[in-house]
């Protein structure tokens, strides 16, 4: 019984083992604990950049909306159809009606008509075409083709100068496109498929022949004729008209 007393246990060194696991335990509430907080400031960092993203979106729309209130104010005047309304007559229908009766509504009648109506305003006006084709049997297709094909009308207002260049045999020979280059470059006119300046004062058309052969190569100038014209006879010559019309010309 005595040597029993005196040895230790198997059943001594349970309880040291387990308070060992307790604290293990414990510490890796403690680590479960800590890292929640971590998790929460990352949150927040998140939110703080999202809410500066958003920011800059909304001061960037700001800037956008201002030049487009800028862009406004700049798109007012318009001067160029002002100008035009005061220098071309508007279409009187009664009048176009009144040429109508005289002359016809037969397809035959087309050629007279439109002569009347460029006559009168310069050139061939769409709204006096529309009352024409409204107000007689010639289609608008007849009468269309009748006013591209005859080169004495035009479709096109013309300037309050014309300028006739003729381009006949003599004339052609002589240089009559050495007058066009020069009259052209003066008046600032140098797109081909344009004819009259951009303020209406002059407009340059080519014509077939002028009657004038021994003044070749020769041109006019509001019914005034120069003749035996160089490029440079042809430039002071307009710009002698420029001066006593008032007029401005684009080498001034």
């Amino acid at each position: 019984m005595k040597k029993a007393l005196s040895k230790p246990s198997k059943a001594s060194k349970k309880p040291v083992k387990k308070v060992a696991v307790k604290k293990v335990a414990v510490k890796k509430v403690l680590t479960k604990k800590i890292a929640p907080k971590k998790a929460i400031a990352k949150k927040v960092a998140t939110k703080k950049i999202v809410t500066k993203k958003i920011a800059v979106k909304k001061t960037a729309a700001k800037k956008v909306s201002t030049k487009k209130v800028v862009i406004k104010k700049k798109e007012t005047p318009i001067k160029k159809q002002c100008q035009c309304k005061s220098h071309y007559q508007q279409v009187d229908k009664n009048l176009i009606l009144q040429w109508i009766k005289k002359i016809g509504i037969d397809s035959s009648a087309a050629v007279p008509i439109l002569q009347e109506i460029q006559t009168h305003y310069g050139y061939l006006p769409r709204e006096a075409m529309d009352i024409v084709v409204e107000n007689t049997n010639i289609s608008a297709s007849q009468l269309f083709g009748v006013a591209t094909f005859y080169a004495q009308f035009r479709l096109k207002p013309i300037g309050r100068n014309l300028i006739r260049v003729c381009h006949g045999t003599a004339c052609h020979v002589s240089g009559a496109d050495r007058l066009n280059t020069s009259i052209r470059n003066s008046l600032g006119i140098m797109d081909e498929k344009e004819d009259t300046t951009a303020d209406a004062a002059y407009t340059i058309e080519n014509v077939a022949c002028l009657g004038c052969c021994s003044l070749a190569p020769v041109m006019t100038i509001g019914g005034e004729v120069f003749g035996n014209l160089s490029g440079a006879d042809a430039q002071k010559a307009l710009k002698k008209h420029a001066e006593a019309n008032g007029e401005k010309l684009k080498l001034e």
